[in-house]
């Protein structure tokens, strides 16, 4: 075929796209088959016909897609072939008809995100809807798959095709993506189906979300469902990502790509009046609700007690009952005037959502104990706190240790190194995609590298408990060690800054656990089970406590508590007392704080009073 003088044709929407001869010398050949010729139909040589006929017409203008078909018709007919031009008109006219009959449809809430915007459409009844153009296809694919534009308007075709031939009169953008993701998985086009993904929502989850009256909840519960595909895909690799899914690690804070797992919480009472401040004080503890941050710290000292800022803590304990995560609220007492806060904390309904951490030259034991009588959640940190958690990443210990169980000591390390790195590359993730966009980094802000599961991969690797032997002991310190020096060595060789923590909350021991009697039921020492029954029977994996029980004598507990923390960079591991001995735990406690160890109490019941305020949580009501 000759070289075309023809260089572009306008489409029906106006918009001009490269002359392409052979899609001429294509409809032809359909038309031609519809009507049983030759397979050596002279289709080619028409085509020419047709293009020297355009030529001559359309000197100075670009032809219409409509022009070239009324060539097509023309040369035809000319050639007496009007069963041919018969049969190219009647694929014009079904095309045409179904173009008009088919509609796109969206809600009318646009989206969050570049890969599912809205379109522009006429709104009608609270829904938007346009006319079918199988070009908004092609730029998507150019656009979000970076796909060469032949290939996107070959498929752009097929998907056309699928939804033209079916008795579909209106059509969702959700089943236009999902056609056409099935056409690039089909072409072998895996890393293009990765970048043209989309997020949406099931109904069904939606109705379920809806049936809590409470506001941050439904946007909390929508936030993970639409924003942690997005996080995943979109800030951190294919085998960060992977890692997520199988259970190695677990990446806190998805709900939303600024997540902050501790924040300060500055109260500054300047020029302000009293509904000012609460209406501030409600709006940070939401930012735990809506996913923003993990937890608040509220820094007591002498200047917040001259400032008489203490009249807010019963406030802020007031908002608290509106979570359900422990330790969410930790005020850091660091003045040494302890009956002043005694005072203060015993006329509040002790919560599990709010702790009160000491820092050691504030550390006095009778106020200590006291508070942890009354119910609260109490520690002692070695160090004042002048540093905070901004990302934290959870390794599953049992699945890493299990992996590599049958080898030698070395193999399990060598497993132990791996797991470690993924989880400093997954956090330089996370820092390179927030300067990216500007992100305000707190200051004194670190990565937090957190385990779980000691106990069950100390019992894999000796078949006993952390503290039971002293095989299990020295297993444990080895385990401990490794991940010490493994983290410091990963994060410098990036630049990073970040912490072994120990003693946070377990939030999601459960979901490693379930996750690993999935891979590996023999961990478990049973058969797998339904998945509907897995959260009910699986515990979930331990976090590493202290028991002074197992040891002889105080001395040795405290030996071997001052050792196991000193693997820590951060955090306080729990002490479990078992019996009501006071004098006993008092006489214990004494000596980690005289040895600068940390450690946290937890609280002994719960109030019926908390019961009640959580009960009522969604129709509480705050007057300012």
């Amino acid at each position: 075929m000759p070289s075309p003088q023809l260089s572009h044709v306008r489409k029906h929407d106006k918009r001009l796209v490269p002359f392409e001869p052979e899609k001429i010398v294509r409809s032809i050949e359909a038309a031609a088959h519809s009507c049983q010729c030759d397979s050596n139909f002279f289709s080619r040589e028409i085509a020419e016909a047709v293009i020297l006929y355009l030529e001559k017409k359309y000197i100075s203008t670009h032809p219409s897609t409509s022009d070239i078909a009324t060539a097509i018709n023309v040369i035809l007919s000319s050639l007496n072939l009007d069963n041919v031009a018969s049969s190219f008109q009647s694929f014009q006219l079904e095309r045409e008809n179904s173009r008009l009959r088919c509609t796109v449809w969206k809600h009318e809430q646009p989206s969050l995100f570049n890969a599912d915007l809205g379109i522009q459409v006429t709104i009608s009844g609270g829904q938007r809807t346009t006319s079918w153009d199988r070009t908004r296809i092609v730029r998507a694919l150019e656009n979000e798959a970076k796909i060469s534009r032949k290939i996107a308007e070959d498929i752009a075709r097929t998907v056309e095709h699928k939804i033209m031939v079916s008795d579909i009169t209106r059509v969702t953008t959700t089943l236009i993506r999902a056609l056409t993701d099935n056409e690039l998985l089909s072409r072998g086009y895996t890393s293009s189906l990765r970048q043209l993904s989309s997020v949406t929502v099931p109904f069904t989850d939606i109705s379920e979300f809806l049936k809590d009256n409470f506001e941050a909840d439904i946007v909390e519960k929508t936030g993970m469902q639409t924003i942690l595909p997005y996080v995943l895909s979109q800030i951190y690799s294919e085998d960060v990502a992977h890692a997520y899914r199988r259970g190695i690690i677990h990446l806190h804070g998805l709900s939303h790509p600024f997540f902050t797992y501790e924040k300060f919480l500055n109260i500054n009472p300047e020029n302000k009046t009293k509904r000012e401040i609460r209406t501030e004080l409600l709006n940070q503890i939401n930012k735990i609700r809506s996913g923003l941050t993990s937890k608040l710290l509220i820094r007591i000292d002498d200047f917040f007690l001259k400032a008489g800022l203490e009249k807010f803590i019963p406030d802020i304990c007031d908002f608290a009952t509106l979570l359900d995560k422990e330790d969410s609220i930790i005020f850091i007492i660091e003045t040494e005037n302890g009956e002043n806060i005694t005072d203060i904390f015993t006329k509040i309904t002790p919560l599990s959502s709010v702790k009160i951490a000491f820092a050691n030259s504030a550390a006095q034991i009778d106020s200590l104990l006291e508070l942890y009588n009354l119910g609260w959640n109490i520690s002692f940190n070695k160090n004042k706190k002048t540093e905070i958690i901004s990302g934290k990443i959870t390794i599953n210990l049992p699945q890493t240790v299990y992996r590599a169980h049958e080898k030698d000591l070395d193999g399990v390390i060598e497993e132990l190194y791996r797991s470690v790195k993924l989880a400093v590359q997954s956090h330089r993730q996370l820092i390179l995609y927030r300067k990216k966009h500007n992100f305000e980094f707190e200051n004194n802000s670190f990565g937090g590298l957190e385990i779980t599961g000691l106990y069950e991969a100390v019992s894999i690797l000796t078949g006993a408990g952390v503290f039971d032997s002293d095989e299990s002991l020295a297993c444990t310190r080895v385990l401990l060690n490794v991940l010490n020096n493994g983290l410091k060595q990963a994060a410098k060789s990036y630049n990073l800054k970040m912490r072994l923590v120990g003693g946070e909350s377990n939030d999601c021991g459960k979901r490693f656990s379930v996750i690993d009697q999935s891979l590996f039921p023999e961990i478990f020492g049973f058969l797998p089970l339904q998945s509907e029954s897995l959260e009910n029977i699986i515990p979930a994996y331990k976090s590493l406590f202290f028991d002074p029980e197992k040891y002889h004598s105080h001395n040795d507990f405290i030996k071997t508590a001052k050792k196991i923390s000193g693997y820590f960079d951060y955090g306080t591991i729990p002490v479990k007392f078992n019996d009501n001995n006071p004098d006993k735990m008092k006489e214990i406690l004494l000596l980690m704080i005289k040895n600068n160890c940390g450690f946290s109490l937890k609280r002994k019941t719960k109030p019926i009073q908390e019961e009640e305020s959580q009960e009522n949580k969604n129709q509480e009501k705050f007057e300012f």
